[in-house]
């Protein structure tokens, strides 16, 4: 059976309420939700105080964008993130509003809601290990009046909910790093004694030594002999535990790219 695609057509807004038919709560209101809907769609549009009486303009721009099919660069995210979420994907991009999360020290007057969202604190400015501002591109200079904040850097790394009081993973502050540990455990090993002897025989062997006797008289020296006897040896049997594995210590996993929304 044919699908028949579904057509139509937007028509451009012309009339409006504008400030004179409505009240100043609700005509802020709607001049807010239609600000974020142009930042939604890519759009841009001048401060929303030089169009105070005219929201047709905002719409108008969206539905333009939407006409002409624009939604390569559509923020779709705006709807189910927020400023400083991790989203992880399968591309090697990192989607519409979102940056990679790398380490890098981001500008705080580009990226202002999420260096809002994700600053450490004057207090931890010295000491985090993300989420600090600071002066220099390459992430030095903390300042908690620097121009650029360092966003979390989660190239190959796991992610482990922070405890927050709950008594697991205690004695940890958000955002801090933890190294690979395993679990203590025990390699038990044994080991088997043996005892072992070498046997003899009763023959008597001797060796002869003719010469003067003691005394001054001519004889023979019997010396040397021996009779039945063995000789026990002990020993034992020793084990050694060798080590495996490689450089850490991990779970199955697959790379996917971290990145922050901005």
């Amino acid at each position: 059976m044919a699908i028949t695609p579904i057509t139509q057509t937007i028509t451009p807004v012309t009339s409006v309420p504008d400030r004179s038919t409505m009240d100043q709560e609700t005509f802020d209101f709607n001049a807010t939700l239609f600000a974020d809907q142009i930042k939604l769609f890519g759009g841009s549009i001048s401060p929303w105080s030089a169009q105070a009486n005219n929201l047709a303009v905002a719409i108008n721009e969206l539905v333009g964008i939407l006409s002409n099919g624009q939604y390569g660069n559509i923020d779709f995210l705006r709807l189910i993130a927020s400023p400083g979420d991790i989203i992880y994907t399968a591309r090697q991009t990192p989607p519409v509003g979102t940056i990679k999360a790398n380490g890098a020290a981001v500008s705080v007057s580009v990226y202002a809601d999420m260096a809002s969202a994700i600053y450490c604190g004057d207090t931890n400015n010295d000491t985090a290990l993300w989420g600090y501002r600071c002066t220099n591109t390459d992430g030095s200079g903390r300042s908690p009046a620097g121009g650029y904040i360092v966003v979390p850097d989660l190239r190959g790394e796991f992610m482990r909910g922070w405890d927050d009081g709950r008594g697991v993973d205690s004695g940890r502050a958000l955002g801090t790093a933890q190294g690979s540990q395993n679990l203590s455990h025990n390699h038990p090993g044994s080991s088997v004694s043996h005892n072992l002897s070498v046997g003899g025989d009763c023959n008597m062997a001797y060796s002869a030594t003719l010469g003067y006797a003691a005394g001054g008289g001519y004889g023979a020296y019997y010396a040397a002999q021996t009779g039945c006897h063995g000789h026990p040896l002990y020993g034992g049997v020793y084990l050694a535990i060798n080590s495996q594995g490689g450089n850490e210590a991990r779970p199955r996993n697959i790379a996917l790219l971290a990145c922050i929304k901005y």
